[in-house]
């Protein structure tokens, strides 16, 4: 197949206005290396259109119809999930310069958004008809047509395996936190070494927000101590900790090798997890993995906080 569109010649007016600049394209190139050196190409087409979008804006909304195919030329989106019973969202991740989203609608017209899309940032999409549009862009333009192509399919598989990782994953810890009878600092420490060991990390950190001074957090749980549960008490920096304490604590030299996650429901926040690797970076699936784990962890400690609530209650009513 490859060798066969390698041989087709240039012949669309269209295409022949860019043929010196495609001509020394390696059909894998974008297939393996993403579509970022070539957004300027796609824009210049004829058959992508330009969308810009100011910070905070949505694009569509989960249940919406759009049918169109949307790759970032600049800028960065969150894609989000409305969770059940609630006004709030979820995001399940982000979309940067030369990634790709909409695809679904290669393949069928006017399905509803499962997700809503809005900017994080000031952005620049490009966008074309998934089915109509496509088609004609790849019969006009058959090598780079292809290409894109290719790789819309091994992105879409290697995010079909990510997702299956992440249900795995979940499903793991559901069972886990199934099988406590009861939920108390014990039991949450032993679901925190499960998600060490479910995501294959060499230590890992839980601060708690301090009941009392709101710009301090108090190291609970340190997996590299024999005694694990801790009472070290860090300033916060901002909205967390200042980094340069944190790095310390952690004795690594990159940002990637550690996870910091939001540990809370909605806009109550109990506390920050944080994952940390000596010798291995964490990549976007490791990140997407954690996130939704760390959904589960912060039910659990929800219910510790409210348990604990309420015993106070009671204990103080009995005063």
């Amino acid at each position: 197949m490859e060798k066969n569109i390698k041989n087709i010649e240039f012949n669309s007016p269209i295409l022949s206005n860019i043929k010196k600049q495609t001509s020394n394209i390696d059909i894998n190139t974008i297939a393996n290396n993403g579509l970022t050196k070539y957004l300027d190409l796609f824009e210049k087409s004829d058959f992508f259109e330009k969308k810009e979008l100011q910070k905070g804006s949505i694009l569509f909304k989960e249940g919406d119809i759009d049918n169109n195919l949307y790759i970032v030329k600049k800028g960065l989106l969150s894609i989000e999930k409305s969770l059940a019973n609630t006004k709030d969202t979820k995001q399940l991740a982000t979309l940067k310069t030369g990634d790709f989203f909409g695809e679904g609608s290669i393949d069928k017209s006017d399905i509803k958004k499962e997700v809503t899309i809005k900017t994080i940032e000031d952005s620049q999409l490009l966008y074309i008809d998934g089915k109509n549009g496509l088609q004609n862009f790849i019969e006009n333009n058959p090598i780079i047509g292809y290409s894109l192509l290719k790789h819309i399919i091994i992105t879409t598989n290697q995010r079909l395996l990510e997702s299956n990782k992440i249900i795995t994953n979940n499903y793991e810890i559901d069972k886990y936190i199934n099988s406590l009878k009861i939920i108390n600092l014990k039991n949450v420490f032993g679901l925190i070494d499960k998600i060490k060991d479910i995501l294959n990390v060499e230590y890992i950190l839980y601060f708690e927000k301090h009941q009392i001074m709101e710009s301090f957090l108090t190291l609970r749980y340190d997996s590299r101590e024999s005694n694990k549960m801790q009472e070290k008490v860090f300033e916060r920096a901002g909205y967390f900790l200042n980094l340069d304490d944190l790095f310390l604590e952690c004795n690594v030299d990159k940002k990637d090798k550690i996870i910091v996650n939001k540990l809370g429901i909605g806009n109550e926040v109990f506390g920050y997890l944080i994952l940390v690797r000596k010798n291995n970076i964490f990549n976007e699936s490791d990140k997407k993995s954690f996130s939704s784990i760390a959904n589960s962890l912060s039910g659990v400690i929800k219910k510790l906080f409210v348990d604990k609530e309420q015993r106070d209650k009671i204990y103080i009513e009995m005063i």
